[in-house]
């Protein structure tokens, strides 16, 4: 069902330190931020969102269905990226773009032009995206969908990230453990009708 929730990880998604919930339900990322009951979150905002103990503070659409959702920490960095799979073999690796999400929130496209805001935009920063699939969107070497579904892992000591999509492979995404999450080149993320992941622009 559309609802339903195929995966969820704790991590800190939004900011340094932030205590987050991220749910996949099919095509679109939920991000929870959990509230305390001794966090001065709950003072003035409290009655927008109800009180809740685990508000959703943002929703990202995803070009595709969600299959697997795991989060990476990179050497010296306090938040976490998002590493997730689609049913069509497609991975990406995104994080939160704060300078973007104060860019949309007055109004601007985050490009550095001052341009307003022209369509759907959303504060994703994507640091890798691609496919377990050969040029011709075929399985890997003739494979088969793993009749498990797909599994992942990350290393925790952050090398890598194993994926078994197809049975009787196991792809293998090496982990540049010293990456900075800012040394990416910035694309507004901006849904396509034609597809493509979060961040990821099409031609």
């Amino acid at each position: 069902p559309p609802g339903s929730v195929i995966a969820s990880v704790r991590c800190s998604y939004l900011s340094p330190g932030s205590d987050d919930l991220v749910v996949a339900k099919s095509d679109r990322l939920e991000v929870r931020t959990v509230r305390r009951p001794d966090s001065s979150a709950a003072g003035p905002d409290a009655d927008a969102d109800g009180g809740e103990a685990l508000p959703v503070v943002l929703s990202l659409p995803v070009n595709g269905r969600i299959s697997t959702l795991s989060a990476v920490r990179f050497a010296d960095e306090r938040r976490d990226c998002l590493f997730l799979t689609t049913e069509r073999g497609d991975y990406a690796l995104i994080s939160h773009d704060a300078e973007l999400a104060s860019d949309l929130a007055a109004g601007r496209d985050g490009s550095g032009s001052g341009a307003d805001v022209a369509g759907e935009h959303h504060p994703v920063a994507t640091h890798a995206s691609g496919t377990f699939r050969d040029a011709d969107g075929h399985a890997l070497s003739g494979g088969r969908e793993a009749e498990v579904g797909p599994i992942i892992a990350v290393d925790p000591l952050m090398r890598c990230i194993a994926v078994h999509v197809y049975d009787g492979f196991a792809t293998i995404i090496p982990i540049h453990w010293d990456y900075k999450l800012g040394d990416f080149r910035r694309l507004p993320y901006r849904r396509n009708a034609g597809g493509g992941l979060p961040g990821k622009p099409r031609g």
